[in-house]
């Protein structure tokens, strides 16, 4: 009786203890749960509020080193941080060409950093092959023939990175056409030019022709300037004047417009001169090109029309899949393919964030060739 009395006792005890005790467990971890994030949402603000305070976080896109310093000074000891970016190209994109030898040192020559908005977007190009483009930040596509259904390719688009094709389009096979959303159309129009304002027109107008002038004539510096399947000849004076055959005016000042002689109602803008460089921006939204269509391509029309006609385009876009008909020399196509590669790698990190982060965002607005407002994503996290 006494025995059967005391289990009776303890299975009470017990129960007791599960009614009082546990709860609190729970509540312990909820109020844990409830109350750190706010500490990090928190310290995030009060971090990108000093960095705005101080001048820094208009540095994020030309000293991300800088930046990163201050806020490692302020975040407490016990958190980590993470650092992203969107909405603007990636300081270093690492191209991976599927291409020939040959192709790769003419795309190698063809990528020269943009400078925009008072910073540099530099392309890295490696020769690479389908199956192995999953390290680089954009891959791109020249002459290639196909199979366009390998699932690197899929497993690569699926994870939210970017291709461009630069390839004719003679007898497209069915995987092609599917890729980049194109289906042949019936016509041909040999008047072009960019059909919106949307991430690649953008960047092409806010890059500009970046004209080297490495050769020296007399006490001046020349280069080639080739725009319109017509070369102009461009000299930088000792004084740093700039001097473009064919240009009205052609005498020719940092800052100052002009127009060329044979598209005499498109004008551009001297952007910045420097001893052996000059680069030259196209002012009018819609740029036109001659026409880079071959006779022997047939003429497609895509979900996306980037450049094009009224019947056909020469540059489309399926998602983050871009098509550009095979192209020229010129500094207008060279420019064309740098901006598609750049609005394909405008979200990235300088500091990948741990999962479950806590996120608070900044937008740092950015000019003059372009408005751009650039989002700054500070990640928190407790240290385990």
């Amino acid at each position: 009786m006494k025995k059967g009395f005391l289990q009776i006792i303890e299975v009470g005890i017990t129960a007791l203890i599960v009614v009082l005790v546990i709860p609190g467990l729970f509540s312990a971890i909820d109020v844990k749960y409830q109350w750190d994030r706010p500490d990090l949402l928190r310290t995030g603000i009060a971090v990108l509020s000093s960095l705005e305070r101080s001048g820094n976080i208009s540095k994020i896109m030309t000293e991300p080193q800088t930046v990163m310093r201050s806020i490692e000074r302020i975040v407490p000891w016990n958190m980590r941080f993470g650092l992203g970016i969107k909405n603007s190209p990636k300081p270093y994109i690492l191209v991976g060409c599927v291409c020939s030898p040959e192709d790769y040192e003419n795309v190698r020559k063809m990528l020269t950093p943009a400078f925009y908005n008072g910073r540099w977007v530099n392309f890295t190009v490696n020769l690479t092959d389908p199956r192995s483009i999953g390290v680089h930040d954009v891959a791109l596509f020249v002459n290639y023939s196909g199979p366009w259904n390998l699932p690197e390719i899929e497993n690569y688009l699926k994870s939210g990175k970017g291709i461009v094709s630069v390839n004719d389009t003679f007898n497209p096979s069915q995987d092609f056409l599917d890729l980049f959303g194109l289906e042949t159309v019936t016509g041909f129009n040999p008047r072009v030019s960019f059909n919106g304002y949307d991430s690649v027109e953008k960047y092409f107008i806010a890059f500009g022709f970046d004209v080297n002038a490495s050769q020296s004539l007399g006490s001046v510096a020349t280069g080639t300037w080739t725009v319109w399947n017509q070369d102009h000849q461009v000299n930088i004076t000792q004084t740093g004047r700039v001097q473009i055959s064919g240009a009205e005016p052609s005498d020719l000042g940092e800052g100052d417009y002009f127009y060329l002689t044979v598209k005499p109602d498109y004008y551009f803008k001297v952007k910045k001169v420097w001893p052996r460089e000059v680069v030259i921006q196209p002012v009018n939204l819609s740029f036109p090109f001659e026409n880079f269509l071959s006779t022997s391509e047939d003429p497609v029309s895509g979900k996306v029309n980037i450049v094009s006609s009224r019947l056909n385009a020469l540059v489309t876009r399926n998602g983050t899949a871009i098509w550009i008909s095979g192209f020229p020399a010129g500094d207008d196509y060279r420019v064309l393919l740098k901006a598609a590669l750049a609005s394909l790698v405008t979200d990235f990190y300088y500091l990948r964030p741990k999962e479950g982060a806590v996120v608070v965002s900044s937008f740092v607005p950015f000019c003059c060739d372009i408005s751009e407002v650039v989002e700054l994503d500070l990640y928190l996290w407790y240290a385990v």
